[in-house]
């Protein structure tokens, strides 16, 4: 499925708009032709740390989509969300949508209901009252859209639904999942998104932009040599984070850095720092799938449970397939960011520099 190109979202196309979550503005937007896609709402003020100008418009666009584009070409093969930012045309259209509501238009519960809790704590806009003349500024909106990939689950949904045993197997007896999750941290690392995991207190920060797929196809599992695993498959979405700290690519480094904060990518240049991080996060995910996987069970099936799973007790042979394809995604990952990075940084067509914040992390990791 394509994302509708840039301008072309309109109100009249959506057949059905549906919120699926009570405190984050993210709607599944459902088209007449049948295409479901997903449109995300960050505040501006949280993005920008200052308010939405047409100035700054522009800088915000390119650091969402060249981070969205990142994830995308580090993870393997269609392992990651597409996305992209609505332009202020779109916006227009989607704030339009309640009153373009008719009979073929419904939401989860029932004919759209602009007063209904699907749009609870919307703006004005939303809410089909007049547009303030200072629109976008008002507004103080940062809307998205991106791939919906049906199946896709956020990890604690499934922990939370009894299926923790299942992904605890399924990420570290599959290759694409141990290699696709080196890929992700490190493309987080070089962006500064804390969002998935905080790399300052290494701590799961949140375990929803952990999201996983049942698949029909096979995946290799190396402790077998066989591609026998059946299960659920890694993905990658979300990488911006709009509160991190380093998420502004047009930035210097020298500028975002302080004494209590320093980017935590320099690491990508020395891997057995950059392994260690990778294999906490990973020992930190297990840890938390297993605590969920032995409640309600006995003693001796929770022991064999630790035995088989819990990194610390691991056999030598067991921990060296599993880490190393986790350094593997790392390395590969490190090399296609640099590969990324050196292409937006020629100069080409007539295209501009590369922004400052990205050409000083080239520079800090030796890659200019």
């Amino acid at each position: 499925m394509v994302l509708p190109a840039k301008g072309s979202f309109r109100a009249v196309d959506v057949k059905s708009l549906k919120k699926l979550t009570e405190d984050k503005m993210v709607f599944k937007v459902k088209y007449h032709n049948g295409s479901n896609f997903i449109i995300k709402g960050e505040s501006a003020s949280e993005v920008l740390g200052y308010a939405l100008t047409s100035a700054n418009q522009k800088l915000l666009k390119r650091n969402i989509e060249f981070s969205t584009d990142l994830l995308k070409a580090v993870c393997q093969a269609d392992k990651a969300i597409r996305s992209r930012y609505l332009t202020m045309a779109e916006v227009r259209e989607f704030y339009a949508l309640p009153n373009t509501a008719t009979a073929n238009m419904k939401t989860g519960k029932g004919q759209f209901d602009t007063a209904g809790e699907i749009i609870s704590n919307y703006t004005r806009g939303v809410q089909g009252l007049r547009v303030q003349a200072n629109f976008p500024e008002y507004e103080n909106q940062v809307w998205f859209i991106m791939d919906f990939e049906e199946g896709l689950v956020e990890i604690d949904d499934l922990a939370n639904g009894g299926q923790a045993l299942e992904i605890l197997h399924h990420l570290t007896v599959s290759r694409s999942n141990l290699e696709n999750l080196g890929r992700i941290i490190v493309t987080d690392l070089f962006l500064g998104n804390n969002d998935r995991f905080d790399f300052s207190t290494m701590k799961i920060q949140n375990a929803g932009n952990f999201v996983f797929k049942m698949t029909d196809n096979l995946m290799f599992n190396p402790q077998t040599q066989k591609s026998d695993v059946k299960g659920y498959a890694l993905f990658g979405i979300d990488p911006y984070d709009p509160n991190g700290g380093f998420c502004r690519l047009d930035v210097d480094l020298a500028r975002l850095e302080t004494q209590q904060r320093q980017w935590k990518g320099r690491v990508l240049q020395n891997e057995p720092e950059m392994y260690a991080i990778g294999d906490t996060v990973l020992a930190t995910l297990i840890d938390s799938l297993l605590a969920e996987a032995v409640q309600g069970k006995g003693r001796k099936e929770t022991k064999a449970l630790t035995k088989k799973y819990l990194p610390a007790k691991w056999d030598q042979q067991k921990a060296d397939v599993i880490y190393g394809l986790l350094h593997k995604g790392m390395k590969d990952g490190v090399q296609q960011i640099k590969s990324q990075c050196l292409s937006r940084s020629r100069l080409q067509g007539g295209r501009k520099a590369a922004p400052q914040g990205l050409q000083s992390r080239m520079q800090a990791l030796n890659w200019a």
